[in-house]
């Protein structure tokens, strides 16, 4: 992995690569056609060239798992909270090809259609500090806001909250390879419930090696503080503060082609590290139980037709082991997943990833018993109009629960949005989702839906500001009933970027 940053940078000495103006700026939330991510700040999409939401992606945790590109205003960003961690689960790096082109548009004779979120804005895109063959994308934020339920409980509490956020891109552009580094930190701070405030940082360096068109190699690296979502379906305790923990992730991954046909393997090894707890009462509650060493493996292929789709197959195998015992069974598992579908551009206004087949675990314990179900991943973008852009996704996976009885839960969710360009810069988005786990070797069931808007206004260059309002709802059964709650909230923010 040092090997291959090492040779960039060779590069990065060696080229001082074009210099982009105003107009040749970074376009809002898309991919480059150096596949490198986009500015902080903006909305990111799903490619697969730097990070994706596609088979076997890696969320860690992800609040919000949204289609191939989510709402600008409603999505969720990692320090808002987590949905608990994946099994099976992928890597983020580019162990797949690009829906697209590269340019995150869909090519229709010579004229290109984007989505509203990719849609490139002169006028409004960060143009950014370059230095040398890097371009440097600092960004801080403030936000305001109101939760009518901070505990996530029947009888729950509101409050208002400020959060604080600073954040930085640096990306090369380079006439090949690329080199990418982002992070951020964020703090919380509720103003009755102290006990909900928190301070999360992520830090995230990406390299990737090109040999030619499409073969490339890429390695990556990720250290991440965050918070659990106390209303995510893997929680059902109830502890005085939000329960922290620590991810660290390495991967690496390649990709070659052979005219139509394309293949791909990748591997990464991630560590979670949970922070103690306390319950309501302040007694002392471990999870030193839920410390895990992930090793997975990922190959793929995939065969381009001449219409634009590509028919593909994946397997992801994955072996899971838990740092300590905890009784009465052991969690340890193996799991394997196998899909097969279409992906890139479906049809001309269709693109994204259609996924189906088959997931399968296999316990240590053996009084648990081996679990299989079908698998589902799903990631579409259909652009209605050129202003109108609908995005629908899918996802079935098992997931570790915070449960010293249940080694699992089988996880089922999807997600409909809509985004809307009323004016050039002011972007409105809303989505409706649901969320189903069922806790194996448990009668632990719990269900979640949300609602969620907001709209994105860019004023200029450097000033932005979001609105957010959502709902939520959960509800169970079995040991998870006494976590049913609803909740509403809203925001307002205002990010300032060079």
């Amino acid at each position: 992995m040092s090997m291959i940053l090492a040779i960039i940078a060779v590069q990065a000495a060696s080229s001082t690569g074009p210099v982009a103006t105003s107009d040749q700026a970074a376009p809002s939330g898309q991919t480059d056609q150096t596949g490198t991510a986009q500015p902080l700040g903006t909305q990111q999409a799903a490619s697969p060239s730097v990070t994706t939401a596609g088979p076997g992606a890696l969320t860690q945790g992800s609040a919000s798992q949204g289609s191939a590109s989510q709402g600008a205003a409603s999505q969720t960003d990692a320090s808002g909270g987590s949905t608990g961690l994946l099994l099976p689960r992928g890597t983020a790096t580019d162990i797949r090809p690009s829906f697209t082109d590269g340019t995150g548009g869909v090519l229709i004779g010579d004229r290109r259609l984007d989505t509203v979120t990719l849609r490139r804005r002169p006028a409004y895109d960060p143009v950014g500090i370059r230095a040398g063959s890097y371009l440097i994308f600092p960004e801080v934020s403030s936000t305001v806001g109101y939760d009518s339920n901070v505990y996530r409980q029947r009888s729950g509490a509101s409050d208002v909250f400020g959060r604080v956020r600073g954040a930085v891109q640096v990306r090369s552009d380079f006439p090949r390879n690329a080199v990418v580094f982002d992070g951020y930190v964020d703090q919380r701070v509720y103003g009755s419930y102290s006990t909900e405030n928190a301070l999360t940082y992520d830090a995230h360096l990406l390299g990737r090696l090109d040999f030619g068109r499409n073969d490339r190699i890429t390695t990556e690296v990720r250290h991440t503080r965050a918070v659990m979502d106390r209303g995510a379906a893997s929680e059902i305790l109830n502890t005085r503060e939000p329960i922290r923990y620590d991810v660290t992730i390495s991967s690496i991954a390649g990709r070659k082609t052979f005219g139509r046909l394309s293949l791909g393997l990748g591997g990464a090894v991630s560590y979670a590290d949970y922070d103690d707890a306390e319950t309501p009462a302040g007694l002392p509650l471990s999870q030193q139980f839920r410390d895990s060493t992930v090793y997975q493996l990922h190959g793929d292929a995939g065969y381009a037709l001449a219409a634009g789709p590509e028919l593909f197959v994946s397997v992801t195998g994955e072996a899971r082991r838990f740092r300590v015992a905890a009784p009465p069974i052991t969690r340890d598992a193996n799991s394997v997943e196998v899909l097969g579908g279409v992906r890139s551009d479906i049809t001309p206004l269709l693109r994204g990833q259609i996924g189906i087949g088959y997931i399968h675990a296999d316990f240590k314990d053996p009084t648990i018993r081996s679990r299989g179900a079908l698998g589902i991943n799903v990631a579409l973008d259909y652009l209605v109009t050129p202003l109108t852009t609908l995005h629908a996704s899918a996802r079935r996976e098992l997931r570790n629960v915070a449960s010293v009885t249940a080694p699992a839960a089988l996880v089922t969710e999807g997600r409909v949005g809509v985004d809307h360009e009323l004016l050039r810069n002011l972007i409105l988005s809303g989505s409706v989702g649901y969320q189903h786990a069922d806790y194996l070797n448990s009668d632990g069931t719990v269900r979640r839906y949300t609602v969620d808007g907001g709209a994105r206004w860019l004023l200029n260059r450097r000033i932005r500001v979001d609105f957010d309002a959502g709902y939520q709802r959960r509800d169970g059964s079995g040991r998870a009933n006494n976590q049913e709650f609803g909740e509403t909230r809203a925001s307002v923010g205002v990010a300032y970027h060079l």
